[in-house]
């Protein structure tokens, strides 16, 4: 089968083969949403000594900010949230359709009486997605993200495209996202730049 066939099937024995050849073929298998699983695992972390967990799941990847909150008072382990844009395509066209000054202040919002007015505030800007040709969309977040961090003094997590099988992908983009950070006055001290183990330019 086309692999964009069988991704969204539910683990089960007729397919677990697949997941030994490709562990991604079955978005069933991409799920952290189990707060018993992350608190058994974020406690073997802290055993090993680890004290704090930086969590940059951005608007569009299905965050869970109460749910991290849990997770952190079970453990004792402080956990720092994410916020921001993710990539386009998980966005819906009301964000997408936004102009960028309503955007930023829904952002800001957050990060003075946290997520949906409960607290719990962003500590991080990110992971701010982009896609691997930068367009009108990946623009505007990257702005909407510098003038958060120009607002707020928090710093920046960017993901970039450096894997070569994405769709569109022809070669790395960090340096040009760099650039555009900087173009928008981004404090690049305060500024990490996401999975540039995988390829750099």
């Amino acid at each position: 089968k086309a692999k964009n066939e069988w991704t969204a099937e539910k683990i089960s024995i007729r397919n677990l083969h697949r997941l030994a050849i490709d562990y991604t073929c079955l978005s069933d298998n991409l799920l952290l949403d189990s707060i018993m699983t992350a608190i058994d695992e974020i406690k073997q972390y802290s055993k090993f000594g680890g004290c704090s967990v930086v969590e940059v799941s951005s608007i569009g990847t299905g965050r869970k900010p109460c749910a991290v909150k849990r997770v952190s008072e079970a453990t004792k382990i402080n956990m720092v949230i994410g916020t921001g844009f993710y990539v386009k395509q998980t966005m819906g066209q009301a964000v997408l359709q936004n102009p960028a000054a309503k955007l930023l202040k829904s952002l800001l919002r957050e990060c003075v009486f946290g997520y949906r007015n409960s607290g719990i505030r962003p500590g991080i800007i990110g992971e701010i997605g982009v896609g691997p040709q930068l367009d009108e969309w990946d623009l505007k977040s990257l702005r909407i993200a510098c003038e958060l961090q120009k607002e707020t003094g928090l710093p920046l997590s960017i993901h970039i495209q450096a894997v070569p099988i994405i769709k569109g992908f022809t070669k790395p983009n960090g340096v040009q996202v760099v650039d555009m950070l900087e173009k928008y006055g981004a404090d690049l001290n305060r500024t990490v730049i996401g999975h540039s183990d995988a390829k750099i330019d």
